[in-house]
């Protein structure tokens, strides 16, 4: 039987012109999607994550709670959902189109080729200070990001950049990489074999699709999705901002959306003090701290539970620990505070004329509309002013501090409106007495203002906000205007959406390009001569030298392995390519029908067997489960009784054994193909004994003597066959 390379053949027929987007299917749900697991340390997250075939114990740091449905789980980090195999269904299916989507998708974008000479090894792969336009940019050197890095749409909102390597990506500490004429973060593509690492307080854009690990070092952000094929790391600080809605789409091309943020006139992560009386006119929140971050308000718990009041605020004081809904649209609100931060720090400033004016000192000046980009700290020592219409935007970033003189005003003149100011400062921000301040104040750090400041707009912190003696009062309109968000699809929108979603019992476990194989291993396979295999045999990630007592003779194409005792091919993860990244698009489907099997739910409590006693029973067509750990010894004759087309599913929460001179006795015309094993702990066929079936093993397989299979054994562990046969001609080929 030949092997299917599925991923590799799918994606030579889609490959195409540089200038057609990366189709990643249902990977593109996702922004976050990994193989083996997400590890979190306080990062924040807007989109929904996903892992496989690993199970959720591998998304750490992030405190998930799992949905009523047992479908989905929940975070205070993520605006959006945690999916995982070993949720309900339709997850485990859900979650194996994604994964297997964000591999073709790899493969597809690895394909993409460029005739451009120039475009080959660009700068030796340092390409900071560039300005890169549509594209395919392929490099045989790791790609280094030492500055500020621009992707330039001209003018096409379609522009496709497609960034490969066969080393690694680094983008260096507090560099940013800006989109410029349309360039969307959503059609750049960074293919990447090796890890990728973003440096401490810098900000990328872009899908990346990369075949192992991704960091995200401390206060880093990523603006697109990140496609793992190993795992993800999010340091202290980190975002990801899943990129739905890109800043130049919309109505207002130049309008920073702050979200459900617009609810609040200050909002923070880490707490709100209050020196001394001030007066707050909008809805004050901090979210994850409790209430207890909250001081100097003399708070009134209200009636409903869901909000404070104080004389010092002429509207609600929300906080993380109030009950639901308030908790978690504050959540959301902290989170889409942190995309407008993101937003206002993406926005590219192409004019050189803007930068360091003043040297960092814009008091005394009058600024017109756009974007002011500043390395260093911006003090404000004299009157400034912003001149220009009511739907002009200003946008001031910088990397440092933010500091007024005591007694300074910011003046608008020609209409122009507070909301439409954005202060983007990473480091803190201090408003000095008595200083009359109009705008969106986004600080990566903390807000102080001090005794008798104002401040016409809202303060936002990721850190916290001191307050002494002040007023602030919200900018008119703050929720107005601006593109419109792209809302996340319902789950029922979403499921209906993939592909294939299993839900009932009568349908066949998929086996996908498993099926390829009369064994199917990840670490070892060993025989005590001589067994009879009929059909393949697998091993992956294990290699050759695991494979033992078989007397391999190795193929001059280096591919594949034969021997005497197998009417098949023998493949090992070691052998030539494509046989690896077949075999590991085997076992990975291997996996995902192991959890299809055993999350599909039985519905009948007649067929829950909490005895484990099956030995002697006819089983009719159906789910059976035997929970509780103790597993199954089965020592008399099993019947399954049923028609060509049922479907038997037996899910052993523990060991299964059958015991020696045993049969599984197929009635009726039942397939070995439609009869499902799911066993978690240790399997045994003892001597002699008769089994039939697709065994979808959690842990070791071991065939006794003299032992018959007429099916398969898929196990995630290994296969001990000592003298066994396995398959038949009826079981492989169809």
């Amino acid at each position: 039987m030949k092997l299917l390379p599925l991923l590799l053949s799918a994606a030579l027929a889609n490959a195409a012109t540089y200038n057609e987007t990366i189709n990643l299917k249902n990977a593109g749900n996702y922004v976050i999607l990994a193989k083996s697991g997400i590890d979190s340390s306080n990062a924040d997250v807007i989109g929904d994550i996903g892992i496989s075939p690993i199970a959720a114990t591998a998304m750490t740091g992030f405190g998930l709670t799992m949905d009523e449905s047992n479908q989905h789980s929940t975070s205070s980090l993520i605006e959006g959902r945690a999916f995982a195999p070993d949720y309900y269904v339709p997850a485990p299916a859900v979650m194996t189109e994604a994964v297997l989507d964000m591999q073709a998708a790899y493969t597809s974008a690895n394909l993409r080729t460029t005739t451009d000479t120039s475009r080959i090894n660009l700068n030796g792969g340092a390409i900071g200070g560039e300005t890169l336009t549509p594209g395919v940019y392929t490099f045989t050197t790791g790609v280094n990001i030492d500055s500020d890095l621009i992707f330039d749409g001209e003018d096409d909102e379609d522009a496709v950049f497609i960034i490969q390597t066969t080393g690694v990506l680094t983008l260096a500490t507090s560099k940013v990489v800006f989109t410029k004429n349309k360039a969307q973060a959503k059609n750049i593509f960074w293919v990447v074999a090796g890890n990728v690492a973003i440096q401490a307080s810098s900000v990328m854009q872009g899908v990346l699709l990369v075949k192992t690990d991704v960091v995200l070092v401390t206060d880093s952000t990523l603006k697109g999705r990140i496609l793992a094929q190993t795992a993800v790391n999010l340091q202290d600080g980190a975002q990801v901002v899943e990129a739905r809605v890109d800043v130049e789409a919309g109505i207002r091309q130049d309008w920073v959306d702050a979200g459900t943020a617009c609810d609040y006139v200050v909002l923070s992560k880490s707490g709100i003090t209050n020196i001394a009386t001030s007066q707050i006119n909008g809805n004050m929140g901090t979210s994850p701290i409790s209430t207890t971050g909250i001081t100097g308000f003399a708070l009134t718990l209200d009636d409903s539970g869901q909000h404070s009041t104080s004389a010092q605020v002429d509207g609600e004081v929300h906080a993380a620990n109030y009950g639901d809904p308030i908790a978690d649209t504050l959540r959301i609100a902290v989170l889409a505070m942190q995309a407008a931060y993101t937003d206002a720090r993406l926005r590219l400033n192409d004019n050189s004329a803007r930068k360091n004016i003043g040297g960092g000192d814009i008091g005394g000046l009058t600024l017109t509309p756009g974007v002011y980009t500043f390395d260093r700290a911006v003090q404000v020592q004299l009157d400034v002013i912003f001149e220009g219409g009511p739907n002009d935007v200003f946008i001031i970033q910088s990397t440092g501090v933010l500091s007024t003189t005591a007694g300074v005003e910011v003046i608008l003149k020609g209409g122009v409106q507070a909301k439409n100011i954005i202060w983007q400062f990473a480091d803190y921000v201090e408003i000095r007495p008595d200083t009359i301040f109009q705008g969106i104040v986004m600080s990566y750090s903390y807000i102080a203002m001090q005794a008798r400041a104002s401040l016409n707009g809202a303060a936002y912190a990721q850190k916290a906000v001191t307050l002494d003696q002040n007023t602030i009062t919200g900018a008119g309109g703050m929720c107005d205007g601006g593109p419109p968000a792209e809302t996340p699809p319902t789950l029922k929108e979403y499921e209906e959406s993939l592909l294939k979603i299993t839900t009932v019992v009568e349908e066949k476990v998929d086996l996908g390009t498993a099926v390829n194989y009369a064994v199917l291993v990840e670490e070892k396979v060993t025989t005590t001569p001589t067994s009879t295999i009929t059909g393949n045999i697998g091993l992956s990630p294990g290699q050759s030298t695991n494979i033992t007592g078989f007397g391999l003779t190795v193929d001059s194409t280096l591919q594949f392995a034969i021997t005497s005792q197998i009417s098949g091919k023998v493949f090992a993860a070691d052998y030539e390519d494509p046989v690896p990244d077949e075999l590991a698009q085997a076992v990975l489907e291997m996996t995902y029908a192991y959890n299809d099997a055993k999350n599909r739910p039985n519905l009948d409590d007649n067929r829950i067997l909490l005895d484990g006693e099956i030995g002697g029973m006819v089983l009719t067509p159906g789910i059976y489960t035997i929970p509780g750990g103790l597993g199954v010894n089965v020592t008399e004759d099993i019947t399954l009784e049923g028609g060509p087309d049922d479907v038997f599913i037996i899910q052993v929460a523990g060991p299964f054994a059958l015991g020696p001179d045993t049969e599984v006795i197929l009635g009726d015309g039942v397939n070995p193909d439609n009869v499902f094993w799911q066993i978690e702990g240790p399997t045994t066929i003892g001597t002699d004994a008769e089994m039939k079936g697709v065994i979808l093993a959690g842990d070791d397989v071991l065939m006794e003597g003299g032992s018959n299979l007429e099916g398969r054994v898929l196990s995630q562990r290994g296969v001990d066959i000592q003298m066994a046969v396995i398959g038949t001609e009826e079981a492989f080929c169809t």
